[in-house]
């Protein structure tokens, strides 16, 4: 296999396939080579939102889970941010919360979470 007439060895080379890449394939008896066009396209992974209520001895707890690595999560509450985090790892978590309607933020998504 073939891109671009340099030898695709396999472990070598990571491909971005933010964009189509074209690989040439020689048969076996090496008399015909075919090209193969070979486009991904990524779905969305919507984001995960998850709750754990306060209880008498401790607050309660946002989970945020996301495949947006990287990406800002912020808990408002009356107007104002109270806390932002990364995800990291695929997550952000918020503990000790109080009994509150808080609404968590990450890019465009918005969603009302009540901690009771």
């Amino acid at each position: 296999m073939f891109k671009n007439n340099i030898e695709q060895k396999s472990n070598e080379i990571a491909d971005n396939f933010s964009s189509a890449i074209t690989y040439e394939v020689l048969s076996e008896d090496e008399s015909i080579l075919t090209n193969y066009v070979v486009t991904l396209n990524q779905i969305s992974i919507p984001t995960v939102f998850y709750k754990k209520d306060a209880v008498c001895y401790a607050g309660g707890a946002i989970k945020v889970v996301s495949s947006q690595e990287g990406a800002t999560v912020a808990i408002n509450s009356n107007g104002k941010t109270i806390i932002a985090k990364k995800i990291t790892n695929g997550e952000a978590l918020f503990t000790d919360l109080e009994i509150d309607s808080y609404i968590v933020s990450i890019g465009e998504e918005l969603k009302l979470i009540n901690i009771t």
